[in-house]
């Protein structure tokens, strides 16, 4: 139990691996990271059994403005279990987030859903997913309260022709 702060969690690349790298996770006590660099990353599986916020500043979460992360090769996250995660800023070419088997809330920023190609999927908690760029991939959100919004400021954004939103049971906002 508790609670970890970190200001900086960093990841190179290793020059002598060629397969995929995957980054695991699994959370026990709460952990607050500020800046989160994994580069050659290509797949982070995170079990959340407590609470996780990545991010500049947890009292400005979901701004593109208090992005934490640089993962500039990430193709996948995978997030299971029923804590709270917060991923303000989360990049990469095209990039999947499968949340679904997630109990927890999610909120994710987003600055990677301009490909077709990229997806998030959420649980069953009340998430919010915020679009810092336009859509051009698939937003699914099962059941739960939850909010999607795209566009730096609410609005501003554009739906791209291939980008979808479809939301669960839940009083929803899009």
């Amino acid at each position: 139990t508790g609670v970890s702060n970190l200001d900086q969690f960093d990841i190179d690349p290793n020059s002598e691996e060629t397969g995929l790298q995957t980054l695991n996770l699994t959370l026990d006590a709460d952990l607050e990271v500020n800046e989160f660099r994994a580069i050659g990353v290509d797949a982070i599986n995170i079990v959340a059994n407590a609470d996780l916020f990545i991010g500049e500043d947890e009292d400005d979460a979901l701004d593109s403005d208090n992005d934490g992360t640089y993962t500039p090769t990430l193709d996948n996250v995978s997030i299971i279990g029923d804590g709270d995660v917060t991923i303000d800023g989360l990049d990469g070419g095209t990039v999947d987030v499968d949340g679904s088997a997630m109990t927890g809330d999610l909120a994710l920023g987003a600055d990677f859903l301009g490909s077709s190609s990229s997806s998030v999927i959420s649980g069953s908690g009340d998430d919010e997913i915020a679009v810092y760029s336009s859509l051009g991939g698939d937003i699914v959100t099962n059941s739960g309260d939850d909010l999607v919004l795209v566009g730096e400021d609410e609005g501003e954004g554009a739906f791209l022709g291939a980008s979808s939103v479809s939301t669960g049971d839940g009083d929803d906002s899009v």
